[in-house]
């Protein structure tokens, strides 16, 4: 079992509490309950859906520390490291797998399916986050959006980054989880709970999971900024995103 039911825990810990009280010592229940779940121990509940070609196994080890300590767990589905700041050297952003990530309590809710994951790119940096998370509630989704409009020239370097972005998600499917999904997407039913739907998305749907047709419209900046951070230089709205926190945050580590 991946995650103790929250409501049982509780009733554990008080009966757990009360036991400590009466033989005054901490109980044994409530001394292995309080000790926290480690990613490993997580990696290796088993997952009873399809069998993924992809591991996190293959990561490098101290990668895997270094996002466990940014995130506070390890994304089952982590790929590498594509951007790093320019003065801790720290993670900006990770790859990511297309199936099977999130956090743990997204996952449990599909426990023994394939939960597709079409973000690509994700903004891992703490403090960068939250200056991009700044950048949002001050309006400057509604202020990139009206300055993409302006030329026709933006709009399409931002469609251009779309469908890039959808395309690579597609290719880094390892060759037999891509039939597998392929098999749902042609009518054979659902394959461990991913409809042709689900398969869709992560076929076709552009940066922040938007789906086509694309139009001029911006959904979530840290999404558009991982991009620009991963080698998608040609995003225009990652490259504003950039020029505001340079801006903005001139002591932001970058």
């Amino acid at each position: 079992v991946e995650i103790f039911n929250s409501r049982v825990r509780t009733i554990v810990f008080f009966v757990a509490a009360i036991l400590s009280a009466a033989f005054g010592h901490r109980h044994p229940v409530a001394t292995f309950l309080s000790r926290p779940v480690s990613t490993r121990t997580i990696s290796r509940c088993k997952n009873r859906g399809p069998r993924l070609a992809y591991s996190v196994a293959g990561v490098d080890a101290d990668v895997v520390a270094e996002v466990e300590r940014q995130l506070g767990y390890v994304p089952p589905n982590l790929v590498a490291v594509t951007s790093r700041t320019g003065r801790l050297n720290s993670p900006v952003a990770l790859r990511t797998y297309p199936l099977n990530g999130g956090t743990i309590r997204r996952r449990s809710r599909s426990q023994g399916k394939l939960t597709p994951f079409p973000t690509l790119y994700w903004l891992s940096d703490p403090n960068i986050c939250r200056a991009v998370a700044d950048l949002e509630r001050r309006g400057n989704v509604a202020l990139l959006e009206k300055r993409l409009r302006l030329d026709p020239a933006y709009v399409k370097l931002h469609l251009v980054a779309h469908e890039e972005y959808a395309r690579e998600r597609w290719e880094s499917l390892t060759v037999d989880d891509r039939a597998m999904l392929e098999d749902a997407l042609t009518g054979k039913g659902e394959v461990g709970g991913i409809t042709a739907g689900m398969v869709e998305m992560i076929r076709s749907s552009g940066i922040a999971g938007r789906s086509r047709p694309f139009g001029p419209s911006i959904k979530c900046l840290h999404c558009h900024y991982a991009h620009y951070r991963s080698g998608g230089e040609d995003n225009i709205v990652g490259r504003w995103i950039d020029e505001l926190l340079r801006e903005e945050f001139p002591d932001l580590d970058l």
